[in-house]
């Protein structure tokens, strides 16, 4: 089991589950500063850019339109494949998504 704190609020994640684990790790090496700080602001502002809605990119990374508002509120995280969904959809690089503050 691993315990971190994300948004003031302990948390435990089993390590079988896996599509926690590549944000695991990245959060241990980073000293636990995550790189997904820039995550829920840039696909906000990024789908905004493109002129989608909260429906469109739903519907091309094959989730809700909930599911996107609660990755944009911070308040749910998503796998890498959702990542990769998302960046593809938005025409963005993953470093751009996750990574780097937004212009």
């Amino acid at each position: 089991m691993f315990v971190y704190i994300r948004n003031n609020t302990l948390s435990k994640v089993h390590l079988t589950q896996f599509h926690f684990l590549p944000i695991i790790i990245h959060i241990i090496l980073l000293g636990g500063y995550s790189i997904l700080n820039y995550f829920s602001e840039n696909l906000l502002y990024y789908r905004k850019k493109r002129g989608m809605t909260q429906n469109d990119i739903a519907r091309k990374v094959f989730v809700k339109h909930q599911t996107i508002s609660n990755y944009e509120k911070n308040t749910r995280t998503c796998d890498l494949n959702t990542l990769v969904l998302l960046s593809n959809a938005l025409d963005i690089t993953l470093d751009e998504l996750i990574k780097n503050p937004h212009p």
